[in-house]
């Protein structure tokens, strides 16, 4: 998905249609073309090159490269019906690259959402600046009312708090098979072994801790952390990854 400026693209054909008609009026009184400063000209090329990259319009960036490219070469060669015919060309290439494109409009409340990498807070961002990708997709999702494509993205981002949490308890292999002992890292185990495994681990944590408010407050977090993540799995994950339904904004 590309961000596109729309008023930096209706800048810029207004530009080129002014130039056109300033192309076409500059007739002598006998009818004689006069040569054209291309000086003036080179400046909106090079407006219009940069546009056709970042908007993806490829043969209005080709176009624009290669009438800058010959007016630097030879800018002798341009009076001004030549130069009147060439900026109609770049009107035509800007029309067709508009048809072999479609548009998304974002508005009111789901702009903020849109390229947002600071969707769920900046704290989360720096802790986590793994998950930026998927907080931006899932950010565009909403701006564009995919639900279930969010939702998805957003699991994402849960499994990277879900590895931190384990890791952070000392969960870094996952019993596979516990009769045959079989273990597997913890990245490539599914949420549900993750979890009914991280008990152990917090219980083993606190164990050892005197009865108190650390201790508490310890309790607190593990727990309360575990069951959220749980609620997502059971809530969230399961459905969407499952196929079981979809999601509506």
């Amino acid at each position: 998905m590309r961000q596109f400026n729309f008023l930096e693209f209706v800048e810029i054909y207004n530009h080129i249609h002014a130039a056109q008609n300033a192309a076409d009026h500059m007739r002598s009184s006998v009818g004689i073309h006069p040569q054209v400063d291309c000086a003036k000209f080179i400046p909106l090329c090079e407006k219009i090159i940069a546009f056709g990259s970042a908007s993806g319009f490829r043969h209005t960036g080709i176009k624009g490269r290669q009438l800058k490219d010959r007016m630097e070469i030879n800018p002798g060669l341009f009076d001004s019906s030549s130069m009147a015919a060439e900026l109609r060309s770049l009107e035509g290439d800007i029309a067709s690259d508009m048809m072999d494109c479609k548009f998304v409009q974002v508005v009111g409340d789901a702009a903020p959402f849109f390229e947002n990498p600071e969707l769920l807070g900046r704290v989360v961002l720096q802790g986590f600046p793994g998950c930026q990708e998927d907080i931006v997709s899932a950010g565009n999702c909403i701006a564009v009312g995919l639900g279930t494509s969010a939702v998805f993205h957003m699991m994402r981002v849960a499994e990277m708090g879900l590895r931190a949490f384990a890791r952070h308890l000392g969960l870094i292999r996952v019993i596979e098979d516990k009769k045959k002992g079989k273990t597997i890292p913890m990245e490539y185990a599914q949420w549900e072994k993750v979890l009914n495994q991280l008990g152990e681990k917090i219980e083993s944590k606190l164990l050892p801790m005197k009865r108190g408010p650390s201790k508490q407050k310890k309790q607190e977090f593990y727990y309360s952390t575990l069951n959220e993540v749980s609620s997502f799995k059971d809530a969230w994950r399961n459905h969407v990854m499952h196929v079981r339904r979809t999601y509506a904004l």
